[in-house]
């Protein structure tokens, strides 16, 4: 899915999906009861362009997000491939629009 979104937006859906997503597995002997804030995230970030995130703190996240252009993001990740088993976050945001609407609302027609 593609997306216009600032910076600090795309941290921010990147942040709403970790603290959407539960440790699992021995994750649960790395997680940490916070709510994670963009400050947080700056050393996942692969190079300027790409955030690439599997687990976080031992939370099951499975994301990946890449800049293609100006303000214009990519989420590496099919929309109908969601699924809890996989990307946590998605009991809370079952799909990547959901996810993206959680900081930019919804996307004019």
């Amino acid at each position: 899915m593609d997306f216009a979104a600032t910076r600090k937006q795309v941290e921010q859906i990147i942040c709403n999906a970790i603290n959407a997503s539960i440790p699992v597995g021995l994750g649960v002997l790395q997680y940490e009861a916070k709510r994670y804030t963009s400050a947080d995230i700056k050393p996942i970030r692969d190079n300027p362009l790409t955030y690439s995130i599997d687990y976080f703190h031992g939370r099951m996240v499975k994301l990946g997000i890449k800049e293609i252009g100006t303000d214009k993001w990519r989420i590496m990740l099919p929309e109908d491939s969601v699924h809890a088993k996989y990307q946590s976050w998605a009991m809370m945001y079952p799909s990547v629009d959901l996810l993206v609407k959680s900081v930019l609302g919804p996307r004019p027609k």
